[in-house]
């Protein structure tokens, strides 16, 4: 079961906690600012207790591998599954970037027009690098090499609040729907990703509402 956990944490880059916070929303601090970040409603924040605390080190130290421009701050489960070791899935977590002038529609004009198969194919190369190094790190590379093969994205959603994007994604063994909203603040990006378990039979238009409602709080509360 720990092998399945950290391939879990990888796709997305679980555990489960007992103790948890019911909070929709979390002030975090980054590059010199306070931001209050939404969590989509249903899931609870596990950043501060030991196992959230765990996956965002995890989380943040394969990011910086990656190059760094995203940097883990909230981590969350769906509430109510937290005394299930086995359901490990949904989950999902915040992160954010630093925006130096970029807005909301040509961020979204551009990363439209570049999914395609070879930025997806040279993401997983970063994220099937770092991710190893980090289990190199933590002396963990006895639960066998990661190997991550992403679909095909598709935009699910853009306007002047968030561009969000539906992809596949496994490891050969865990099959996974991930849904992703990115919003553009004046002085940074906030990142929400969203993953389930395909054989849960995610509802993926669901998940992008939930995605889309996050976005226009993260906007109004920042």
């Amino acid at each position: 079961m720990f092998s399945k956990i950290f391939k879990v944490v990888i796709i997305g880059l679980t555990f489960i906690s007992l103790f948890v916070s019911a909070n929709t929303s979390k002030e975090v601090f980054y590059n010199g600012n306070y931001y209050n970040l939404s969590i989509p409603e249903g899931f609870c924040d596990i950043t501060d207790n030991s196992t959230g605390k765990f996956m965002k080190s995890f989380l943040n130290d394969s990011l910086a591998k990656a190059g760094g421009l995203v940097s883990a701050k909230v981590i969350f489960s769906e509430c109510g599954k937290e005394i299930d070791p086995i359901n490990l899935l949904p989950w999902g977590y915040v992160g954010m970037g630093t925006n130096k002038d970029v807005t909301q529609r040509q961020f979204n004009k551009f990363t439209s027009k570049n999914m395609n198969s070879n930025f997806m194919n040279n993401l997983e190369d970063i994220v099937n690098k770092s991710a190893n190094k980090t289990l190199e790190d933590y002396e963990l590379s006895s639960f066998g090499k990661i190997e991550i093969d992403m679909g095909k994205p598709e935009v699910l959603w853009s306007d002047d609040n968030s561009l969000i994007v539906y992809v596949r994604a496994s490891d050969g063994n865990i099959l996974q729907d991930g849904v992703f909203s990115t919003t553009v603040l004046p002085k940074a990006f906030v990142y929400t990703y969203l993953y389930d378990d395909v054989k849960n039979n995610p509802n993926i238009l669901g998940l992008a509402s939930k995605l889309n409602k996050v976005a226009i709080k993260n906007i109004e509360s920042n």
